[in-house]
């Protein structure tokens, strides 16, 4: 008699076994969370650098409005920031493309709607969904499962970003008062 593996915790749900497609988007999925978390760590980090070299909080607001200026700003004191900006906006826009694939293959699954137009709309709802979904704790620790000892390293990495992140927050909102 051969014993089945046991997995920690409960078994995938059916939504769940759509969000990750193999152990290259199992990376991908960790990959761009560590991304989004190295994204604010660097717009604390150039924020406190453009202040310390005596941009004011006003010019800073000012200079990272809009696409343009967030490119035109990584020549700046501002670099690090519009870099950090560029980072968020790639990592959110690439997690929104890679949802794609599985909201088609749930709306084949489900097809409730007459309308092409009804249909465009569900898979738009679905591929949010499934963005949001990518972004859970659930999906993070199978990635990780799925990835192995490099996911986990990923991973730790991730987790050093927080703590890391504070401390740039903090020393930000320090140079913003004016200690340093």
């Amino acid at each position: 008699m051969s014993e089945s593996p046991v997995r920690s915790g409960p078994p995938a749900l059916a939504v769940e076994s759509h969000a990750l497609r193999g152990r290259v988007d199992s990376f991908v999925v960790l990959g761009l969370r560590c991304l989004r978390r190295l994204s604010y760590v660097l717009l604390w980090i150039g924020l406190s650098i453009a202040l310390l070299l005596g941009m004011q909080a006003v010019d800073v607001a000012d200079t990272l409005n809009s696409p343009a200026k967030v490119l035109a700003a990584i020549r700046t004191p501002l670099g690090g920031a519009a870099i950090a900006v560029a980072l968020r906006v790639l990592a959110i826009g690439l997690a929104f493309i890679l949802a794609i694939p599985s909201a088609f293959r749930s709306f084949r699954g489900y097809r409730p709607a007459t309308r092409f137009r009804t249909d465009w709309y569900d898979i738009w709802y679905l591929t949010r969904a499934y963005v949001s979904l990518r972004w859970t704790t659930r999906i993070r620790n199978l990635a990780v499962e799925q990835t192995g000892r490099l996911g986990q390293v990923i991973e730790l990495l991730t987790t050093i970003l927080l703590p890391l992140n504070v401390v740039c927050f903090s020393f930000f909102v320090l140079v913003l008062i004016g200690i340093f």
